[in-house]
Formats: C-alpha cells, structure tokens, sequence
C-alpha cells in the first residue's frame, strides 16, 4: 500500500535513494609466476594480467609482499637476485649474457617499477642527471626473515614499512594489466632489472630442458605482492524506508 499521508492526514514524503559516486576497495594478490614464462622468461619484468578491468581507480596501494632474499649465503638461501642489463635483451634467456652479476650484501632496498603507476620522484646514481620524476612506484627495504629450515626470505609491509601509495587525480580511466619491474637504484630509467632465480644461477633456458616452456630448473623462484585498489563505483546511498514529512531538497 502506498502510503501518501501519515495518521493524523498529514502529507509526508517518501525518503529516496540518490545516485551517488562511491569508492570501493578491492584486494589484488599477484604472484609472478602468474606471468606467461615463455615471453617473460624471468621474474625481474614482466606484464600479468588482471582477473577484471578495474575503472576509475583513484589509488593503487601495496600492502604486503613476500620476495626471496637478494643474496645467496653460505648456502642456506633457496635462491638470489642477479642484475641484467636491457642492452643484452628484454629478458634473460641465455647464460651467455656476461652483464647478469649477482648482488652482494651492500644492497639494504630495491625498487618496484610499474607502468603508470610510478608517482615517486628519484634523484639520479653520481649526478648523472638532475632527477627521476615519477621515476619508481614502491620502495622496499631488506628486511630478511628467517625460516625453521634455514631459508630466508624479504618481507614488506605497510604498517612496519614505508607507506608505498600512487594516487590518480583524475582517476586512471582502466587498468586490466601491470607491467612490473623490480631492480635496483643504479638501474633506473632504462638500464635494467634484478631477478631471482634458484641459488642464484643466471637464468639459462638450457638448464634441465630442451624447451622452454617446460624449463622451471632455474626461474621457479617467485614473489607476491598484495595490492588494495580503489576506484569509483556507481551506487546509491544509504536511505531510510521510514516516511519523514521533511522531503530532500535540491
């Protein structure tokens, strides 16, 4: 029964719901092994591909993530970075490339790059250009964790870490893909990238495999970052079904 008047013969309004723009925040897990391995033969750059188009995202915010740890020692890490240089290729796939150089224990950080994302500015290794603007998109201190069995691996996150947030004003229109890069301060811009891979070996596609696509001897080392993305969504606002005799204005 639609009721137009209240007890007494009063006429009242209907509360409505209006329109609105709200934010919604929603988890994002990815793992690099998520990546196509025969085109993104390492773990150091790469593109993965989203469970949906997100729209209108206002902020892309890392709040954890688990990586091995940088450097193979005496024996008791499951893996260790090596840095790789974009002259020798876009990804490493064979072991000839001399330039692949593991790092040592001087490393206490490194960088996550993604495409659109990079909102942090950065000044640049021995002065060689003034800065870096939007040059990286998080920054991760080393901090190792050990493991019963002697393994160690890095962990971040944002409430023991560094806050590591881009904010879009306007909102990014859609995102259905990241295209992330870890490396570290001395490969920023387009010198290169750091990768893990088991004990620290240099990726080689010939190790254990004639193929591949079925080669996971040395680059089935991963890593997982947690993300919160908000974004805008169309919904409308929380309403009353009471009558009111005070309609809504405007």
């Amino acid at each position: 029964m639609n009721r137009a008047y209240d007890y007494n013969g009063t006429v009242v309004s209907q509360s409505k719901p209006n329109p609105v723009l709200r934010t919604v925040r929603k988890k994002l897990v990815i793992d690099s092994s998520d990546r196509d391995r025969v085109k993104y033969y390492t773990n150091g750059d790469f593109v993965v591909y989203l469970p949906r188009v997100y729209e209108s995202i206002i902020s892309l915010r890392l709040i954890s993530a688990e990586f091995p740890p940088l450097v193979v020692s005496g024996g008791l890490s499951i893996a260790g970075a090596r840095k790789h240089l974009y002259k020798d290729g876009q990804n490493v796939r064979e072991s000839t490339y001399s330039t692949d150089q593991p790092l040592n224990e001087y490393y206490y950080y490194f960088s996550i790059d993604i495409e659109e994302a990079n909102k942090v500015d950065e000044t640049s290794v021995s002065a060689d250009k003034s800065s870096f603007a939007d040059g990286l998109y998080a920054h991760i201190p080393v901090s190792v964790q050990g493991l019963a069995s002697g393994n160690y691996y890095i962990t971040y996150n944002d409430k023991s870490g560094p806050e590591n947030i881009s904010q879009f004003n306007p909102p990014l229109r859609k995102l259905d893909r990241l295209h992330i890069r870890t490396r570290t301060h001395d490969l920023q811009g387009n010198q290169g990238f750091i990768y893990w891979t088991r004990n620290g070996a240099v990726a080689d596609k010939n190790i254990g495999s004639n193929t591949l696509e079925n080669n996971t001897s040395n680059t089935d080392i991963n890593y997982t970052l947690t993300f919160e993305l908000e974004y805008l969504d169309n919904g409308f606002d929380d309403f009353s079904s009471f009558e009111t005799r005070v309609a809504r204005r405007g």
